[in-house]
C-alpha cells in the first residue's frame, strides 16, 4: 500500500502524463523513486517507461522496463514494450521473444499478438504469422486483424482466401490500402484490366495515398508509358520518400535515357531491405569519379549484372593506376582474369582488409560516371572471349550450325514455355539447350522435339557455358545469365522480354531502338500479347531464315 506521500506523488505524476508533460514525469520519477526492488515502485517505473517511449528516449525506457521486471518478471505490459523497442531497432528475434513472453502472461493481449504476427511477416515466417493472425481474429475480428491476416495469405499466395477477406473489408471500409491489396491479387492473377480499374478506384478514394501512386507507376511502366510512370513515382515520393519507389523511379528514368538523375535515384537500392547484396564494410571513401591511385570495384546483384557492368571496368582504368575487381561468385573469376589482364581480379572472400585500395565503388554505381549519356555507350569495345582450348573441345562435339535456347531464370516471372521454341526447328540449324538444371519434364520435351541437351555441367562450369554459347550461330533466350554471356560475346541474340505486369523489367533491356544499349548484338523482342508468343517467334524465325 502506498504511503500518503507516494499517493500525492502518484496523482501528480499521473496528471502530468495525461497532460503530455512526459519529461516532467521522467524527472519526478528519477528524483523520487530509488533503485530498490520495492513493489510499490512498479507503477511509477512503468509510467516513466511509457513517458520515455513517448519522447523516444529508448535507452532510458529500457532501463525503466528492466528495473520493473526485476521487481515482477510476470508483467505482460513491460515485456510487450521491450518487444516494441527491439522491433523499432529491427532486432526482430529479440522482439519476437518479448512478445511471446508477454502473451505467456496475458494470452488475450491483442497488441502483443498483432505485433508478433507482424514481425513474423517482416522476417518472412509467413506460416508462423498465419497461426498468430488466426488467433488474433478469434480474439477480436476487426479491420487490423483481418487486414494483417489477408496480407499474410497474400504472401503465401493463397489468393482466393486473401481476396475473400479483402472484399469483405472493402464492403465495410472504402480504404485505399484494402483496394491496393485487391489490386495486387488481380495482378497476380494476371488480370491487368481489373488491376488498373481497382487502382483507379483507390486513387479516387485518396489521390495522395503513396501505395496507390507507386502501383500506378508500376502499371504504366509495365505498359512502357514511362512519362506517366515517372509522374506517379514522383507523386509517391511527395508523401512517402522510400527507397523502393526511388529505385523504381531511377529505373524508369534510365529507360528514358535520363541518365544523371536515373543513376542517382537507382543508388537508393542500398537503402532497400529487398537488396540481397550488402554494402561492404570499409573505412575508405566511395569513388567520386576523380583520378585516384587505386580503386576496388566490387560485384553486386548476381552474375548477369556483374557481366553487364564489367563492360565499364576498362574505363575505370583511365582514372586509377591500380584497379581491383572483387566478384561475388567464384564461378566467373577465371573468365574475368582472362578478359581483364590489366585488372586484379579477386573474389569477395579474398578482401579481408581495406589496406590495398584508396577508394571503392559497387560496380552498378559506375554508370553514374561512365554511362551518363547515349554516346558513352558507343565504341566501348566490350567483348569477352571463351577459353580457346575449351571452345575447340566443345566445337568438336557440336560442329553443326546451332541456335542456342534457354527459357528459365531464377525469377519465375521471366520463364517462357519450352513448347514455344518448337517453331524455330528447321533443317538448317540444330537447336541446343543452354538451360541450366533442366527438369525431368523438360528433358522429355527436349527429346520429343529433337533439341540437343549438351550434358555439360553449365550451372557450375561457366567456362563451358561461355564456350557453348560462342559455338552457336544465334541465341534465343529469356532474361538470364545466357543473355548476358551472349551479349558480352557479341553473339546475335533475341532477348524474349515477357509482357507480365508482375515482372520488373530491367533498365538495360529497354532501349529507344530494338537493340540493347549495353549489348548491341542483342535484339529485344517485346511480347505484345500476354501469354502469347506466336507472333514473336514467327518474327525471330523470319530473321534467322534471312
Amino acid at each position: 500500500m502506498l504511503t500518503a506521500k507516494k499517493e500525492l506523488l502518484w496523482k501528480k505524476i499521473n496528471r502530468l502524463f495525461k497532460s503530455n508533460r512526459f519529461n516532467d514525469v521522467i524527472s519526478l520519477t528519477l528524483e523520487n523513486i530509488n533503485d530498490s526492488l520495492n513493489y510499490d515502485n512498479i507503477k511509477f517505473i512503468n509510467l516513466a517507461a511509457e513517458a520515455s517511449l513517448q519522447t523516444n528516449q529508448l535507452e532510458l525506457a529500457k532501463k525503466f522496463l528492466e528495473h520493473s521486471l526485476k521487481i515482477d518478471s510476470q508483467q505482460y505490459l513491460p515485456l510487450y514494450n521491450l518487444g516494441v523497442m527491439h522491433e523499432i531497432d529491427e532486432k526482430f528475434i529479440n522482439a519476437i521473444s518479448y512478445y511471446k513472453q508477454s502473451l505467456n502472461y496475458n494470452p488475450e493481449y491483442f497488441d502483443a499478438r498483432f505485433n508478433l504476427a507482424n514481425v513474423l511477416k517482416k522476417i518472412q515466417k509467413f506460416e508462423d504469422a498465419l497461426i498468430q493472425t488466426k488467433q488474433l481474429i478469434k480474439l477480436h475480428k476487426n479491420y487490423d486483424s483481418m487486414n494483417l491476416h489477408g496480407a499474410i495469405l497474400l504472401e503465401l499466395n493463397e489468393l482466393d482466401s486473401a481476396f475473400k477477406i479483402f472484399t469483405e473489408l472493402n464492403s465495410q471500409y472504402k480504404d485505399p490500402n484494402i483496394l491496393n491489396s485487391i489490386a495486387k491479387i488481380y495482378r497476380k492473377w494476371g488480370n491487368q484490366d481489373k488491376f488498373f480499374l481497382t487502382l483507379e478506384e483507390a486513387y479516387e478514394v485518396d489521390k495522395n495515398f503513396p501505395q496507390t501512386n507507386h502501383n500506378l507507376g508500376n502499371y504504366y511502366e509495365s505498359k512502357r508509358k514511362y512519362m506517366e510512370a515517372e509522374k506517379f513515382y514522383n507523386s509517391t515520393l511527395k508523401f512517402d520518400d522510400n527507397p523502393d519507389t526511388r529505385i523504381s523511379l531511377g529505373i524508369c528514368q534510365l529507360k528514358q535515357q535520363k541518365f544523371n538523375i536515373g543513376w542517382e535515384n537507382y543508388e537508393s537500392r542500398w537503402k532497400s531491405s529487398h537488396l540481397l547484396t550488402k554494402f561492404i564494410k570499409t573505412r575508405k571513401p566511395l569513388w567520386n569519379g576523380d583520378q585516384c591511385d587505386s580503386i576496388l570495384v566490387w560485384g553486386e546483384q548476381g552474375i548477369g549484372d556483374e557481366i553487364l557492368y564489367c563492360s565499364m571496368l576498362n574505363d575505370v582504368s583511365k582514372f586509377a593506376n591500380k584497379v581491383f575487381y572483387s566478384c561475388s561468385s567464384k564461378k566467373i573469376t577465371s573468365i574475368l582474369k582472362r578478359n581483364f589482364p590489366n585488372i586484379t581480379i579477386l573474389h569477395t572472400d579474398d578482401v579481408t582488409s581495406d589496406d590495398f585500395f584508396d577508394t571503392h565503388i559497387p560496380v552498378g554505381n559506375l554508370g553514374r560516371y561512365l554511362r551518363n549519356n547515349p554516346s558513352s555507350f558507343k565504341n566501348t569495345n566490350y567483348r569477352i572471349h571463351p577459353d580457346p582450348k575449351n571452345k575447340t573441345l566443345i566445337k568438336t562435339k557440336f560442329s553443326d550450325p546451332m541456335i542456342g535456347i534457354s527459357w528459365r531464370s531464377n525469377d519465375q516471372l521471366k520463364n517462357i514455355e519450352l513448347a514455344n521454341f518448337k517453331s524455330l526447328i528447321n533443317s538448317r540449324y540444330k537447336l541446343i539447350s543452354l538451360q541450366y538444371q533442366p527438369t525431368d519434364d523438360e528433358l522429355k520435351i527436349l527429346i520429343e522435339l529433337g533439341i540437343i541437351e549438351s550434358k555439360l555441367n553449365i550451372y557450375d562450369d561457366l567456362e563451358s557455358l561461355l564456350s557453348l554459347i560462342d559455338c552457336c550461330d544465334y541465341i534465343v533466350t529469356s532474361s538470364n545469365i545466357n543473355a548476358h554471356f551472349a551479349g558480352a560475346l557479341n553473339k546475335k541474340t533475341f532477348l524474349l522480354d515477357k509482357n507480365n505486369i508482375e515482372l520488373k523489367h530491367f533498365h538495360y533491356w529497354s532501349s529507344p531502338t530494338k537493340n540493347s544499349l549495353w549489348y548491341p548484338s542483342i535484339e529485344i523482342v517485346n511480347q505484345k500479347k500476354e501469354n502469347n508468343w506466336k507472333d514473336e517467334f514467327q518474327y525471330i524465325k523470319s530473321q534467322i531464315d534471312v
